[in-house]
């Protein structure tokens, strides 16, 4: 630790001006030599002047009527320290005129040592104390009045990190297989899932989604499917597994509205890759469909499993002849393919590249006579692709004739999807293309999502960026002319999903299964349900991963710092609850965005509805949106989500979207608006949206900047001290730039031309800017990271920023290697500015970079600052702020992390001198001691 003394001894500068008038009126207003007036200055080694003489000349026998001296100082200040002003006419050392009394300005008070220096530092080590020493320059005789002295406490940081939460993805189970089904007889769908190799039930009822685990023992479960096998009108849930010594197929019986079920194998001699259901034999009760994955000659691979009312039976369907090859079933799907009303089975073989359907006997006494469980059904041929192997493929009546059609998708660089139409009876199955241009096609459901009785696909697909989409044949599948509809972007991995009322508004819904994220996602087909508006909730919140943006507020009123965190990778928005005790243990969390927001980068905190509860607004940079998380009352249960700018960013250019979000009251009509940049391409610049109704997505979106692009980081602040808030911004990427917008009001009204203001250039992909007043001036700075230049710079506003054409620069710290976000503030409470700082690998892959610094301002802002380190291990640190989490009036450090998937903390110790002392003349007198600890600024 170090502390800084300076002893206060100002510039002296005085300039004396002559006027003499002779008996005859002659005025003599000047020295010898045309000289007017001298300055003396009191100043260190520069010039060690401290006396001056001046002389004119006068005829012999003048007699001099007047004469008068005018003194003045430059810096003056009041204050009692001038004394013997005096004039002496011959220099005989005889003064003709003195002034005796005081008060002068400053013409006697020396604030700089004689080495030029304004203050002196003393670096106190931990083995004991130090001093130092200074001399001043002072006039000849001058007595000493009064002195002065200000002291500065610093101090050598240290600090200990924590870990306040994070998110091993290893700890999260994957979900693998789902299938919807209504477990408590209400009007919502529930859902039986498989995570890693557990079933669980999960009830939708009014209050959410709750979890059960039925399973326990297995290693791997193949397939689920749900139905009321039993006939007691709630659905029941059937599984297999190829476990050794378990193997088969297993029921859950359900016996107390989805919060029970027992366990039975009912079949353990068939190890079923595929389950589906549906009433086969019309006896008012699902039957279980099983189908194995490979078969050969002479084999039973697809199977009816069926309970009579007091027992399980199972049925063949199809059995292999001798002279079958070796085959790989691939799906099966239960339709009315036929023009009977009794479900039939469509199976899709990969490697002969052939569909086919299993015709139901559709005749009761043909089930009733158990002799008939061994016999087949018959097989028909609906179709070979022409076009290869498609990788996947659904069921379902597309053209609305009664009759189900056959989806197929081709996956890979150009994915394709074919609607092929279901002749009836006999015919051939004619091929109709829905699309033939989607990249890198992944998934393929189908079901009616607009209620219009034609089934729409629903498909996914993973380029710029990874998206689930949705066709609309508008009623005419064989048209060739789908409408595609955008339902969700930025998923990472969707790897399965389902079409099914969920809601119970007769509208399509979607179950989605997130592979990569480890979520259940239930997408609401909201608004008219029609599929243009969606909101998606979680069922299972998954891995929380790639932590982004965040703030440090009060969130929930406790007194104490909370974080709220935008979380990318996951696609939501979570709160971390600082209970008091925040270095001791994992905060808990609380998910507040009501699904997937994906792509959630950047968030802000306020009272957007001036309620007296916080509301959150985040930048969506996978989906182009921003949205408004409105709080309910309750800040632990789900936010009221608002797209106030939907769509700003589209199609492929996604990922180069939004960047930054922030609320600031830009009209001055007492609420809060919001801004946002855009990072790239067609929409990139600043905008800003109007908060005309926080509860609506009605807010009229303007913009302050667009002519550039690359934009990033932004502030707000009253730059030129009008009354209302401008905005510094940072654009340009490689030929990066800083200006500042000014507010064009009028109050209410600053939707006009944003006039916009240079600051500097030269940066190479800025990426963050805070404003300061760095040097206490009185006037807002920036600081900037130059992040393509390794280097953290501050831009010094001049004294009237509106008429200049740039801001000096000065680099504060180099030393962070790739430097991302930063945080201003005065941590030590002693009137210097400190820095820190994150460091983030900007492009995707397996680089990284790591660490946070600090910067701490030595005794100039316009030298380097000193750097600290505070962490040195965790990869691709994003977000930072300087926050007192402990209440010990002493600033803390929080940073996230993209990579490791966590938010950590930096406790600063920050030991201040005790009793320091001054010791004038170095006699080992104590001349002056300060008591107590010195923290901050002190003047004594």
């Amino acid at each position: 630790m170090f502390k800084k003394a300076l002893v206060a001894l100002l510039v002296l500068a005085f300039l004396p001006l002559l006027s003499v008038m002779t008996a005859d009126g002659s005025v003599v207003n000047g020295f010898s030599g045309g000289v007017k007036e001298k300055t003396i200055y009191l100043r260190g080694t520069r010039s060690p002047l401290v006396d001056a003489s001046l002389y004119f000349t006068i005829d012999p026998g003048v007699t001099v009527a007047s004469a008068g001296l005018n003194i003045s100082t430059v810096n003056s200040a009041t204050g009692p320290w001038l004394s013997d002003v005096r004039i002496d006419f011959g220099l005989d050392q005889r003064p003709e005129w003195e002034f005796t009394g005081r008060g002068y300005g400053e013409l006697g008070h020396q604030s700089v040592f004689s080495d030029d220096s304004l203050r002196k530092t003393i670096r106190i080590t931990a083995s004991g104390g130090a001093g130092t020493a200074g001399s001043i320059i002072l006039p000849y005789g001058a007595e000493i009045i009064s002195a002065e002295v200000n002291l500065t406490g610093r101090f050598v940081p240290e600090s200990t990190r924590y870990t306040a939460y994070s998110t091993p993805s290893s700890s999260t189970p994957v979900p693998r297989k789902a299938s919807p089904g209504n477990f408590d007889g209400d009007s919502k769908m529930d859902a039986a899932v498989v995570l890693d190799s557990t079933v669980y039930s999960y009830v939708h009822n009014s209050t959410g989604w709750h979890k059960i685990s039925l399973t326990s023992g297995f290693n791997t479960i193949d397939a689920i499917t749900t139905g009321d096998y039993d006939g007691d009108g709630d659905d029941d849930i059937a599984f297999s597994t190829p476990d050794s010594g378990k193997s088969g197929i297993y029921y859950l019986n359900n016996t107390a509205s989805g919060t029970s079920f027992t366990q039975m194998r009912i079949n353990g001699s068939f190890t079923a890759k595929f389950l589906v259901s549906a009433d086969l034999d019309g006896d008012g009760r699902d039957e279980v469909v099983a189908s194995l994955n490979q078969y050969s000659s002479n084999a039973i691979y697809l199977i009816m499993v069926d309970y009579n009312g007091t027992a399980w039976n199972s049925w063949v369907i199809g059995k292999s002849s001798s002279s079958d090859s070796s085959h790989t079933v691939y799906g099966i799907y239960p339709g009315r393919v036929n023009n009977d009303t009794w479900p039939d089975i469509v199976l899709y073989q990969t490697n002969s590249y052939q569909f086919y359907w299993f015709e139901n006997p559709a005749n009761t006494s043909f089930y009733s006579n158990s002799s008939n469980k061994g016999t087949n059904w018959t097989r028909h041929l609906a179709f070979s692709p022409s076009y290869g192997s498609p990788q996947r493929f659904a069921v379902g009546d597309v053209d609305s004739d009664g009759l189900d059609d056959i989806v197929t998708m081709l996956t890979g660089y150009r994915g394709s999807i074919y609607f092929h139409k279901n002749p009836g009876s006999s015919g051939t199955w004619s091929r109709y293309t829905v699309t033939s241009y989607l990249y890198y096609a992944s998934n393929l459901a189908v079901g009616d999502i607009d209620d219009d009785g034609y089934a729409d696909i629903v498909a996914s697909y993973n380029y710029r960026p990874k998206r689930l989409v949705w066709f609309d044949s508008g009623g005419s599948p064989t048209s060739g002319s789908w409408t595609q509809r955008t339902i969700d972007s930025g998923l990472n991995n969707p790897s399965a999903f389902h079409v099914q009322d969920m809601d119970g508004d007769d509208d399509g819904d979607i179950i989605l299964l997130e592979g990569t994220d480890r979520q259940v996602i239930m997408y609401e087909n909201s608004g008219s349900g029609d599929g243009t508006e969606w909101k998606s909730n979680f069922v299972e919140v998954g891995s929380i991963k790639d932590y982004r943006g965040a703030k440090s507020v009060d969130f929930d009123g406790d007194g104490d710092q909370d974080i709220v965190v935008a979380v990318h990778g996951t696609g939501l928005v979570m709160w971390l609850e600082n209970d008091g005790t925040p270095f001791s243990g994992s905060w808990e969390s609380y998910v507040i965005s009501p699904g997937r927001l994906s792509g959630a980068t950047d968030v802000d905190v306020g009272d957007v509805d001036n309620d007296g509860d916080l509301d959150v607004v985040v930048a969506l940079r996978g989906e182009g949106s921003v949205v408004l998380l409105v709080n309910p009352g309750n800040g632990k249960e789900t936010f009221d989500a608002y797209y106030i700018a939907k769509n700003v960013v589209t199609g492929a250019y996604e990922p180069y979207g939004l960047d930054r979000v922030m609320f600031a009251d830009l009209d001055k009509d007492g609420d809060l608006d919001v801004l946002f940049s855009v990072y790239y391409y067609y929409s990139a610049g600043l905008y800003w949206l109007q908060n005309s109704n926080p509860h609506s997505e009605n807010w009229l979106r303007s913009a302050i900047h667009s002519a550039s692009s690359y934009y990033t980081g932004f502030d707000v602040g009253d730059i030129d001290k009008d009354g209302d808030n401008d905005v510094v911004f940072l654009y340009g990427g490689y030929s990066g730039t800083i200006s500042w917008a000014v507010n064009p009001k009028p109050a209410g009204q600053p939707t006009g031309s944003w006039a916009v203001k240079p600051i500097g250039g030269g940066l190479y992909y800025p990426q963050d800017v805070e404003l300061y007043d760095i040097d206490g001036d009185g006037n807002l700075d920036a600081v900037v990271t130059d992040t393509y230049r390794h280097s953290i710079k501050w831009f010094h506003c001049p004294p009237n920023p509106l008429f200049a054409s740039s801001w000096n620069v000065y680099v504060l710290g180099t030393g962070v290697t790739y430097p991302w976000r930063l945080n201003v503030a005065d941590v030590g409470d002693d009137g210097y500015p400190d820095v820190v700082v994150t460091s983030n690998y900007p492009w995707s892959g397996t680089w990284a970079y790591y660490g946070v610094k600090w910067f701490e301002m030595n005794d100039s802002p316009f030298t380097r600052w000193e750097r600290h380190t505070l962490d040195t291990s965790t990869a691709n640190t994003w977000d930072t702020m300087f926050v007192d989490l402990d209440n010990d009036s002493t600033l803390d450090v929080f940073f996230t992390s993209r990579k490791d998937n966590l938010v950590r903390l930096c406790r600063l110790n920050l030991v201040y001198p005790a009793s320091p002392y001054i010791d004038v003349g170095s006699d080992n007198q104590v001349d002056w001691q300060y008591p107590i600890t010195l923290k901050g600024w002190t003047r004594v």
